[in-house]
């Protein structure tokens, strides 16, 4: 899932880049974003209906998925990557997400985590990081603490709107999972993407 939000970069209408525009951006995202900044904002679709749905195992799916990740429920997706091929899996709690994918024949780990997206390959153990309050120093802006609220709880809703969609069409399954882990391993080398984005927006400017 964090992978496709890199397309949300696609049909931007507002010149300046936004933290809001940063918290759609997948971990993929934050690799691929040097050169474009472009914002736009996405409409948060609800789902029609919202009662719970459950199986003979109990798992709460279909509709009963967006239930479950408003109240924080641990849950883990499985289906076929629209962007890349080959199995996604997506790790939530309706706040942070973990992904694991295969991209060119490389296994890939991606987190978001508190507007920063992160991703690494499993076996190299490096990759790169973004922290989305980099577009706020590249526009000269500081959001307050409720901006902030607002914005992650918008991007928070378009995700798991995003997820039951997939869910309601049959292009993933998901149930329930036990504890998610959201941290970087100790080993992994990360890149700060941020101090690149910052260089080439500079050298755009002269």
């Amino acid at each position: 899932m964090i992978f496709k939000n890199v397309k949300l970069l696609i049909n931007c209408k507002n010149k300046n880049m936004t933290r809001s525009t940063s918290k759609a951006l997948g971990f993929i995202g934050a690799i691929m974003i040097i050169g474009v900044f472009t914002g736009c904002e996405k409409e948060v679709q609800k789902s029609q209906n919202d009662s719970v749905v459950k199986t003979e195992y109990g798992k709460e799916l279909l509709e009963g998925l967006r239930i479950a990740l408003v109240n924080g429920v641990a849950v883990k997706c499985v289906g076929e990557s629209v962007d890349f091929g080959g199995e996604e899996i997506t790790y939530t709690d309706g706040k942070s997400y973990r992904t694991e994918k295969v991209i060119d024949g490389v296994d890939v780990v991606g987190l978001d985590v508190g507007g920063v997206t992160t991703s690494w390959e499993a076996v190299a153990r490096t990759g790169s990081t973004m922290d989305s309050k980099c577009y706020d120093e590249i526009n000269g802006k500081k959001s307050t603490p409720e901006e902030d609220a607002k914005t992650d709880k918008i991007f928070q809703d378009y995700a798991i709107s995003e997820l039951v969609a997939r869910e309601e069409a049959g292009e993933i399954k998901c149930l329930t999972t036990g504890d998610i882990d959201f941290s970087v391993p100790d080993d992994v080398e990360l890149i700060d993407q941020c101090p690149l984005v910052k260089e080439d927006v500079n050298r755009r400017k002269q």
